[in-house]
């Protein structure tokens, strides 16, 4: 984690194919790890717990919902959290890891409007966005991951 790193670095030319690779194969882990998971409790009884009106999606124009939740709302949270908030708090702490997890807390927290489950899943995909931003200099990874993360949920909750 070097002093350069502590800006917001839009540079793409920072990134390989290769560290974008990884991130998709680290991402769809996560994602079906994620489903997997849900499809668990459902067949244990708990979809009392997690169940999520999604019925506003279905009554919106799929594309105004994917511009915003899925481009508009990653591009400008990762900016914020991955991009500033990481950044300062690299600059409190002088330990990498530490801004990554403080960040991903507080990145659950302004997610937090599911069951505890949910909230343990947006912490773990928060460090992996933290994660990405911290191997690649760049909030770019964190960006392309989560604009993945949120297009495919809203094209699930929105068909399924």
């Amino acid at each position: 984690f070097r002093s350069e790193n502590l800006k917001i670095n839009l540079a793409l030319h920072h990134v390989s194919l290769v560290f974008y690779s990884k991130m998709i194969l680290v991402l769809a882990v996560f994602y079906l790890l994620f489903l997997f998971s849900f499809y668990i409790l459902l067949e244990n009884g708990y979809g009392v717990y997690l169940a999520v009106d999604n019925s506003h999606l279905k009554s919106s124009s799929i594309f105004f919902v994917l511009v915003v939740t899925a481009l508009i709302t990653p591009v400008m949270e990762e900016f914020i959290f991955r991009g500033y908030i990481q950044g300062k708090l690299y600059q409190v702490f002088l330990r990498p890891w530490l801004s990554v997890v403080v960040t991903s807390i507080f990145f659950a927290l302004i997610h937090y409007r599911y069951p505890l489950f949910a909230f343990v899943q947006v912490f773990i995909l928060s460090l992996l966005l933290g994660w990405a931003r911290m191997k690649s200099g760049s909030i770019f990874p964190a960006v392309f991951m989560h604009i993945t993360f949120n297009v495919v949920g809203v094209l699930a909750s929105y068909y399924l």
